[in-house]
């Protein structure tokens, strides 16, 4: 990953901004190193029970954080691809854990005065609910589906902000299904 673009000595939020711009950036804990006494100062505690839980943590660093490094030097391997990560099979608790995540991004965005702040959680929250939607396909015969629709449905406004708007507005129209399956088209086109 190349931070050479991005000032470190800057304020952590902006850097957060900065790595929520990058098509690459991951939001995972092992790219994250804070000092012992900071994680339990901020009370950063992992959220039990959830996949993806690093979509939680990860911008609540940075968020709490007043100085942040960034060093260019691979200290992790991620292996992409391997049979058995999380990643690469379907369960549709995942697209649940997701909807979680925005729900405790809400809660903290209620709490908070800072408008910088506020503003890239919501843009998290419209990523976040973006992949859920567009995750439904691989749900067409899970009893659940229907369940994480009407989930979908609750939180819809969380795509209002950042670059999905539009989608938003789709989806109040049209309802999730048929923006899903336009999405979908949309896919096959570009990879044909």
């Amino acid at each position: 990953m190349d931070f050479t673009q991005i000032d470190s000595s800057a304020n952590p939020v902006d850097i957060f901004k900065k790595l929520c711009e990058m098509d690459f950036y991951w939001f995972i804990v092992p790219m994250v190193l804070i000092k012992r006494n900071f994680f339990f100062e901020k009370n950063l505690l992992f959220e039990n029970g959830i996949y993806h839980e690093d979509e939680l943590w990860v911008p609540m660093v940075f968020l709490q954080a007043n100085t942040i490094t960034l060093f260019n030097k691979s200290i992790y391997c991620y292996r992409v691809g391997r049979v058995g990560s999380i990643m690469n099979s379907y369960n549709i608790k995942r697209e649940f854990d997701k909807l979680v995540i925005t729900d405790k991004f809400q809660e903290y965005v209620e709490k908070n005065t800072d408008a910088i702040k506020i503003s890239l959680l919501k843009e998290r929250m419209a990523v976040l609910m973006w992949k859920v939607i567009r995750a439904l396909g691989c749900y067409k015969d899970n009893d659940r589906r229907n369940e994480l629709k009407k989930q979908i449905k609750k939180r819809i406004k969380y795509l209002k902000y950042g670059k999905y708007k539009l989608v938003y507005y789709a989806i109040s129209i049209v309802g999730v299904e048929i923006v899903y399956l336009l999405d979908s088209v949309r896919v096959k086109l570009l990879k044909d």
